[in-house]
């Protein structure tokens, strides 16, 4: 028997002074009263990924890093937009038709003048896109504080070293246009405040010769992520067209509380050398890594989550070190031809595991990557090969079938050996290795503000790991319609099929399925209605059918939720949701998205049948200060036992 779960957040949001001017919020509305601001909906990126553990937190770290590094609305390209938890085809395809209309926004509140739902799109866009002033000017501050506390009953199965407290501190000082300053504390729940996840960055940009240099802790984005990406953020959700395609940005200063896909040290970049379209970057690396050691002194596992709650997880932290040293060299030319090479070595104080059944080892690592791509017409064709122990390789296409309308065509193909901890390419598992398959994804705007996303995803894993001893495979479908029924109402429809398949392995050839031993199939059904009555009030209907096949047996289960929203005035605002569920004998929970305080996201898993409740309430006191709230609790009945959580 557990409690309920409250949470109570204070946040201090983004502040920004100029010379000779008074704080003031960025990226919002000119207005008196500053609106709360909207947390994206994740529900459609989550698609095809509910069910994989933990990928709402690579979903978080996507966010934060697009909230630490915002788009500016007269550069962002279309599929940059797309790319945005929340903001659908159209509306990227508004926000670009409006800017093609008045040549350059001046500010973000321009987006309320969008004739489709432009207070939705401002709110959910607002913190991830700025207006860069055209004279010269600096941001002197920018800070974001947030304390949230957790109140549960303790449970006998964790014993927590810290309080229930969460504390979430962000300082960005940027007293000249060319220099700025970042850090970032972030303390969990159960964790010590020495305990908790400390990150900043020293940044100079505009040097000598294009120049960049950055000292603390930075991130590089290269080539479709098979040497270098920033998390393992792979949605087939939102747009599948544009998710299968990595955009880099190349080296970028680091300032979150994510706990992967960051190096610590100096990096040092130039843009355009020589007046040409020659970029290149070196850094240098040294980082601690948290993992399990084995009783031989072996690194086993790697632990990214950055939780350190109880003494068991704390044995966990700085297991081992790493060292880097890499470089990455691009040339573009117009038209859309662009080339790149990437490399890199590192060297472990301790030798790691690469393979848990055969046991091999490695202290030592290299790795180097090419990728290209090229426009021609309404083709656009990308890749990258990289090599890491073993080979690897991603090749695809866009097609621009319309200015709204594209599909991607893609093969990957990571082999069993290929190990490369630093790399995020796309794939249906959270490692980029053991894995080939080829993906179809679309986007097709239709007449009436009808669209139809989705995509088919053919994969295989052809060796066994430790988690999955026999080769494995499987296919996934999913169409989703989106489609307003009137100007207040609009709907969306979901089906999806999804295929897992084990495989009886050849023992003289360890990598080639020969029998499909199993086989687990499911299938789903969801349909979400959301209504606009009046301008502030805001109701989503949502209710899902779902049937799994396995060995001959069938169960089902379904979901029946009602949300609404609604924001009495510019600084207030109300959440609630209430779900009836009943999971049905597969074994497998339902999982729905709901809100949650400022910078956190819930995608809880339901079990059994029952209900679940929960409010979010915020109130923004000043234009930089706000205080949030959340209730849930949830009663099911399992196997005959009632459940209170």
């Amino acid at each position: 028997m557990g409690s309920a779960l409250a949470m109570i957040a204070l946040t201090l949001l983004h502040l920004q002074t100029q010379p000779g001017q008074a704080l003031r919020r960025t990226s919002v509305p000119d207005s008196s009263e500053a609106p709360v601001q909207r947390e994206p909906d994740l529900s459609a990126f989550l698609e095809g990924n509910e069910e994989s553990a933990g990928y709402e937190v690579d979903l978080v770290a996507h966010t934060d890093y697009l909230r630490e590094h915002p788009y500016d609305l007269n550069t962002v390209t279309l599929e940059e937009l797309q790319s945005i938890p929340g903001i659908l085809p159209t509306d990227a395809s508004a926000v670009i038709d409006r800017r093609r209309s008045i040549n350059r926004f001046t500010s973000v509140s321009q987006l309320l003048l969008l004739e489709e739902d432009g207070e939705g799109i401002l709110l959910r866009l607002a913190p991830f896109v700025f207006v860069r002033p055209q004279s010269k000017g600096s941001d002197v501050v920018r800070a974001r504080s947030r304390l949230r506390s957790d109140f549960r009953e303790p449970t006998p199965e964790r014993v927590d070293l810290g309080s229930p407290v969460s504390i979430y501190e962000r300082l960005t000082i940027c007293p000249f246009t060319t220099t700025s300053v970042g850090a970032v504390l972030e303390k969990e729940s159960g964790e010590r405040v020495a305990d908790g996840i400390v990150s900043g960055y020293f940044e100079l940009r505009d040097l000598p010769l294009n120049s960049q240099i950055v000292v603390g802790d930075y991130v590089v984005e290269s080539g479709q992520g098979l040497l270098f990406w920033r998390n393992r953020y792979s949605s087939k959700g939102g747009n599948p067209a544009v998710s299968a395609r990595r955009l880099p940005r190349g080296v970028r200063p680091f300032c979150s509380a994510a706990g992967e896909g960051y190096l610590r040290g100096i990096a040092v970049s130039f843009e355009r050398l020589m007046s040409s379209g020659v970029n290149c970057s070196l850094f240098a690396s040294r980082r601690s890594v948290d993992g399990t050691i084995d009783e031989t002194g072996n690194l086993a596992s790697v632990d990214e989550n950055g939780l350190f709650r109880t003494e068991q997880e704390l044995k966990k932290r700085n297991a081992a070190y790493e060292r880097l040293i890499g470089g990455r060299a691009a040339w573009s030319m117009p038209g859309g031809i662009a080339a790149g090479i990437s490399f890199f070595r590192s060297w472990f104080d301790r030798p790691m595991i690469l393979d848990k059944i055969t046991g091999e080892t490695r202290r030592v690592f290299g790795a180097v990557g090419v990728d290209a791509m090229a426009g021609f017409g309404r083709l656009h064709f990308f890749g990258e090969a990289a090599w890491s122990v073993k080979s690897a390789f991603i090749i695809g296409t866009v097609v621009n079938i319309s200015r709204r309308s594209n599909v991607v065509l893609l093969w990957r193909d990571y082999s069993t050996g290929y190990f490369n901890r630093h790399a995020g390419g796309f794939s249906e598992a959270s490692e980029t290795r053991n894995e080939r398959g080829f993906y179809i994804g679309w986007n097709l705007a239709m007449d009436g503000q009808v669209t139809v996303t989705g995509w088919f995803d053919q994969y295989s894993s052809p060796a066994g790991t430790l988690s999955g001893v026999l080769p494995s495979g499987g296919r996934d479908i999913a169409i989703r319609i989106d489609a307003p029924l009137s100007r207040t109402i609009t709907s969306s429809l979901r089906l999806s099929r999804r295929i897992a398949e084990v495989a009886e392995s050849d023992s003289k050839r360890f990598d080639r399925a020969t029998a499909i031993l199993a086989t687990r199939t499911l299938y789903r059904a969801r349909v979400r209605l959301d209504l606009h009555p009046v301008r502030k009030v805001e109701l989503t209907t949502q209710g899902e059918m779902r049937t799994v096949r396995q060995g001959g047996m069938k169960s089902g289960g379904g979901s029946l939720s009602q949300e609404l929203r609604i924001r009495p005035t510019n600084s207030v605002s109300v959440s609630t949701k209430m779900v009836f569920f009943d999971s049905g004998a597969s074994g497998s929970p339902l999982y729905q998205v709901e809100a949650d305080v400022p910078g956190t996201y819930s995608n809880p898993a339901l079990s059994g049948s029952g209900r679940r409740c929960c409010i979010v309430a915020q109130w923004r006191m000043v234009s930089w200060f706000e205080l949030s709230l959340k209730y849930a609790t949830a009663v099911s009945v399992t196997r005959g036992m009632v459940l209170v959580r």
